[in-house]
């Protein structure tokens, strides 16, 4: 009898014994796990409707993947998240460990103490999955304070919300698109009143005829073609020159005519005799070279263009002479389009 009692004796010891093991093993896991996961609640007392931070710090290994819980619209019945702030990474100290802090907006609309249950984490790390749960918290919400000795107020009157910018745009652009379509509208009722076309196309200021011929000819002698043998070129390009100014200048179609027809159709033009006898050496003597082969001397080759300048010159027309003697002497026109056809 006295063995059997030893012997329960023995095995009762033996149960308290791994009882207190295993307590001491679960508070040193709770303890583990409180070390690795903490819940900050600021301020932890409010009232209604006021704003407070809840704060969820997470200890993992580096690398290892965070596993959070669902986040809805409340953290419990009466605590309701307002804001979702996200997820960042807290920097430590120990490059094997990071350290992750979930912050989000919370508010309650009661009056009260409210807890904050105990919010499970983990991480995954290579096949295992391990478990974090945080401490809870308690949060206190204070009603309005109301003093009772205080007048009821009546309701406040609706204020009108003031008239912003955004509001008032629409209304501008109309009616500056109004003021755009009634000007257009009666643009158009006026020029078809008037029998005018609706855009006039713009005009190029014209260059006169005496100095396109001056500028060609000046361009011609830079060019030196009966210096490289160019000689035929260069006199057709001279009379071309000098039957282009006559035909603008005198309405006559000289491109058209001999030289025994030009020097007749513009002998009523021209009031100096030398005038008519210069252009006919310039005619002639490009006749001669264009369809006799003669080979006329550099000089002569000279002369001729010197003649066809002397002759635009003397029958510029008075208004455009009396302009030319105040303004000075003709300078070389440097506009691209004029240049492109001399050179062509």
């Amino acid at each position: 009898m006295q063995k059997r009692k030893r012997r329960l004796i023995s095995i009762s010891d033996k149960s308290i014994i791994w009882a207190t093991i295993s307590v001491l093993l679960l508070f040193v896991s709770l303890e583990g796990k409180a070390q690795n996961t903490e819940a900050i609640l600021t301020p932890k007392k409010i009232r209604i409707a006021e704003p407070s931070n809840l704060e969820f710090r997470i200890k993992i290994p580096k690398g290892a993947v965070l596993v959070e819980p669902v986040w809805g619209d409340t953290i419990s019945g009466k605590i309701e998240i307002t804001a979702n702030l996200g997820l960042d990474t807290i920097p430590q100290a120990l490059e094997k460990e990071i350290l992750l802090s979930r912050k989000l907006k919370v508010t309650s609309y009661e009056a009260g103490f409210f807890p904050v249950p105990p919010m499970a984490f983990g991480y995954i790390s290579g096949m295992d999955t391990i478990y974090l749960e945080s401490q809870a918290l308690l949060m206190e919400v204070d009603s309005v304070q109301i003093d009772p000795q205080a007048p009821i107020k009546d309701i406040k009157e609706i204020q009108k919300a003031p008239i912003l910018f955004e509001d008032i745009l629409p209304w501008l652009l109309g009616f500056i698109a109004l003021l755009i379509i009634s000007f257009v509208a009666y643009y158009i009722y006026r020029r078809r009143k008037y029998r005018k076309p609706l855009f006039v196309p713009r005009q190029k200021p014209q260059i006169p005829p005496y100095i396109i011929a001056i500028n060609e000819l000046e361009h011609l002698r830079k060019k030196k073609l009966c210096q490289q043998g160019f000689v035929k070129v260069y006199h057709i390009g001279l009379t071309d020159i000098v039957r282009t100014y006559i035909q603008s200048q005198f309405n006559i179609p000289s491109m058209e005519m001999t030289t025994d027809e030009t020097l007749a159709a513009i002998k009523p033009h021209i009031i100096e005799k030398d005038s008519l006898s210069d252009l006919e050496a310039i005619l002639c003597l490009a006749d001669l070279v264009k369809f006799a082969k003669h080979l006329p001397e550099e000089r002569e080759n000279d002369l001729s263009l010197d003649l066809a300048i002397k002759f635009v010159k003397n029958t510029i027309p008075v208004e455009a002479s009396n302009q030319q003697n105040n303004d000075g002497p003709v300078q070389e026109d440097n506009d691209d389009e004029h240049e492109d056809e001399i050179q062509s």
